[in-house]
């Protein structure tokens, strides 16, 4: 197996199952988004990448960036980034 296959079998497997990932995975430890707004006081811009369905960036996007950039491969899990006001770039 290569890895063009895994990532070819892991791009369809999140296609097929973006809102099933979306509501059953768990959210991050409050600690650990404290730490990540501990090391920047006035960040002007925040990237998640690889941000999936938005659970972690909805989190960083409280800490007050004026620029929130999401980057996602898989465009069926993209798609929810778009219902996320607090977002202000969606890349692929």
């Amino acid at each position: 197996m290569t890895n063009d296959d895994v990532l070819a079998m892991a791009m369809d497997g999140f296609t097929k199952a973006a809102s099933m990932y979306e509501g059953n995975r768990p959210s991050y430890p409050n600690e650990a988004i404290e730490h990540i707004k501990s090391l920047y006081i006035n960040p002007t811009i925040i990237v998640d990448l690889g941000a999936g369905t938005g659970i972690l960036t909805r989190l960083l996007s409280t800490i007050g960036a004026r620029l929130v950039v999401a980057v996602e491969p898989v465009l069926s899990v993209r798609g929810k980034l778009h219902s996320l006001p607090s977002i202000t770039q969606i890349l692929d």
